[in-house]
């Protein structure tokens, strides 16, 4: 039965939460695409991508991200992140730390994962000629089905810290309690480990 229950919710739960990206994204980009037809009719009308899907610029600092990693971890196994960075640094290419806020969403066959928080960019030259992202974040988890070392059907609240060696590799672990006074759940210690920032 459980296993019915974890592909009813792979099923179900990520293509709900990417089509919900999907859709906050789809007209912020009609509306900005009629703000510049109307403000310069002449201009070519540009097509729409599958790029636009995937990341959506607001301004110069502001971005949307569908997918940022991919990942396997405790306690909500497999997952994926999509991201909204908010880039306080101007002059991006001159810098060696680049620092941004960010607000995440990363659905998992087991729970699901909601975090804001700071992100630290250390860019080629700053860390051993290598780029460096760091991020700490306060995350709301909520537990289903059958998450590792965790109860199911939990609300959680902790932190987590995570660090990304040039955008490809990531591991991340964090502190969570349990937000439920009658719960019996302890305290919980998430990893986390994968591909992407």
């Amino acid at each position: 039965m459980n296993a019915r229950i974890s592909t009813w919710k792979i099923i179900i739960y990520m293509p709900a939460v990417a089509a919900i990206l999907i859709l906050f994204v789809t007209p912020t980009k009609a509306q900005e695409n009629n703000n510049r037809t109307n403000m310069d009719s002449t201009a070519e009308k540009k097509g729409f991508s599958i790029r636009d899907i995937i990341l959506h610029k607001f301004s110069d600092d502001d971005v949307s991200i569908l997918i940022t990693s991919i990942e396997w971890g405790v306690p909500d196994r497999l997952s994926f992140t999509s991201r909204y960075i908010h880039m306080f640094t101007q002059d991006r290419d001159t810098k060696k730390v680049i620092n941004n806020f960010t607000a995440t969403v990363s659905p998992g066959i087991d729970g699901l994962r909601i975090g804001a928080g700071y992100e630290m960019i250390l860019s080629k030259g700053s860390f051993f000629g290598i780029d460096l992202l760091s991020e700490l974040r306060m995350t709301y988890l909520h537990t289903w089905s059958n998450p590792i070392g965790a109860a199911k059907n939990e609300n959680y609240g902790g932190i987590e810290l995570r660090s990304s060696v040039i955008g490809v590799l990531n591991i991340g672990v964090g502190y969570f309690l349990p937000l439920s006074s009658s719960s019996d759940s302890g305290s919980l210690i998430s990893l986390h480990a994968g591909v992407g920032i």
